[in-house]
């Protein structure tokens, strides 16, 4: 196709179809062309703009940073480009969204063919969709360089965390094991294996249950199944472990469930401390608290406390039950006569003997000085009569051998049953000691009972002198 068959209205039409912003102005910047684009990008009619001057509707384009540079086109330099990233867009407009259209242009000198004059023909291309992917292609690169980085710090903080764990867990002072959902030991560190006397591969595969006592292996079961069910994060128990060598010590374990990245159960982790010492000193101090240092029978305080909560039971089940008060006749002459160590001796050998014939669900205390608390459970009143007269007529067999004498003694008892009216341990025991006043009244060494509807003197209130 040469010119003269492709004339100045054919070149018209190819401009104004193609898909390009395209302007023509000559060197006044006077506008000579606006295609159909770019009208419907800027909304500015090409009957409007053509003929007037570039500076009425784009004053910016005669700032010095554009005009040096179409300066340099009309003396015959090269294209010159405007970057969208770097100039702007040459001729401002906007997409229907309100977002500014990102344009690259390209701009070029000629000399128009009729006037002869230098003009400059600037083709405007719209990259705002190719900028947009390109600034979501950088942004899902960065988000992806960023992920990657935190990858990268996640995992090493993870072999970090679970090269300190390791540590912690092998070199621990208190022994600590990884156990399965079957209880099956998984690992364990070198102070279990020591507290347990075992080695690692001996411990593993086997049930923890094989190291515990029978009686305690269901301890826990209830805390174990709330963990399982997510109710509580970790729970404490007790429990007694048999070593290699057959020794039961006391462990307390405290354990700790692992879920997986579907939060479900995996394993446990279990800590086991030995608290045998611990709970031998809380038997110390239970004993010491609750037991008479001279007899070794529960002290009045336990005695009654004993007593309170089997009196309840006997109420919920409906069974009977006996109270005993039992004095030592002339105690005081016995301390006078031959000495307070020899008291103690004659205190002794009645407590012994009384334990030999009481069965061991009864409950016996010392209440104070020679007096003595006796509760029979579950009997009937004849046979609860008949163990008050054996105890009474053993003791008064008893030959106490001291370093001064040989001691022989009587004791007086006092018999009080459960019954309507007595809804207390303390009721029992207030008819139980007026019973025992009426025995000693009646001339010691016998035993009194009081019936239900007796009506008994209460013995005075002044520490009583045999």
């Amino acid at each position: 196709m040469n010119d003269a068959n492709f004339d100045y209205d054919s070149y018209c039409t190819l401009l104004h179809a193609m898909p390009l912003g395209v302007c023509i102005f000559d060197e006044t910047y006077v506008i000579r062309f606006w295609n159909r684009c770019i009208e419907s990008w800027t909304k500015i009619a090409a009957t409007n703009i053509v003929g007037r001057n570039l500076a009425e509707f784009f004053p910016h384009l005669l700032e010095p940073k554009f005009t040096s540079r179409f300066e340099l086109i009309f003396q015959g330099g090269p294209p010159v480009i405007f970057s969208a990233r770097l100039h702007g867009s040459i001729i401002p407009s906007s997409l229907p969204g309100g977002m500014e259209r990102l344009q690259h242009t390209v701009a070029r000198a000629f000399k128009e063919k009729t006037s002869r004059q230098n003009a400059v023909l600037m083709t405007m291309q719209d990259v705002t969709e190719a900028h947009m992917r390109l600034r979501d292609y950088a942004r899902m690169h960065a988000t992806a360089q960023h992920e990657v980085e935190m990858r990268r710090k996640t995992e090493a903080v993870l072999r970090e965390s679970e090269e300190r764990f390791a540590s912690a867990f092998e070199y621990a002072a208190n022994g600590m094991a990884l156990v399965g959902l079957d209880e099956a030991w998984l690992k364990a560190n070198h102070a279990l294996c020591a507290m347990l006397e075992f080695g690692e591969h001996e411990l593993i595969g086997k049930n923890m249950c094989e190291f515990v006592l029978p009686e305690d292996t269901e301890l826990g079961a209830r805390q174990k199944e709330r963990l399982l069910l997510g109710h509580v994060k970790s729970y404490q128990v007790e429990k007694r472990f048999v070593t290699r060598s057959g020794k039961s010590i006391w462990v307390l374990l405290s354990v700790s469930l692992v879920r997986d990245e579907k939060s479900q159960p995996s394993y446990f982790i279990t800590q086991l401390e030995n608290v045998t010492k611990r709970k031998q000193l809380e038997l110390e101090l239970y004993i010491l608290a609750t037991t008479d240092h001279l007899t070794s029978i529960s002290n009045r305080r336990e005695f009654l406390s004993r007593a309170e909560h089997e009196l309840h039971r006997c109420r919920r089940q409906g069974t009977m039950l006996a109270f005993l008060m039992l004095d030592v006749d002339a105690f005081k002459l016995i301390n006078d006569t031959w000495g307070h160590s020899s008291g103690d001796e004659v205190l002794k050998a009645m407590v012994e003997t009384c334990r030999a014939i009481l069965r061991s669900t009864d409950i016996f205390g010392r209440l104070g000085g020679e007096e003595f608390g006796i509760v029979l459970t579950e009997v009937e009143r004849g046979e609860a009569e008949i163990i008050a007269e054996r105890v009474r007529r053993a003791i008064s067999e008893l030959m106490v051998k001291t370093e001064n004498a040989v001691i022989q003694f009587t004791v007086s008892l006092g018999v009080a049953f459960l019954s309507d009216g007595l809804n207390t341990v303390e009721d029992l025991m207030r008819r139980a000691d007026a019973a025992l006043y009426e025995a000693k009244t009646k001339g010691r060494n016998q035993v009194f009972v009081a019936g239900d509807k007796q009506d008994l003197c209460p013995p005075p209130r002044v520490q009583r002198v045999s």
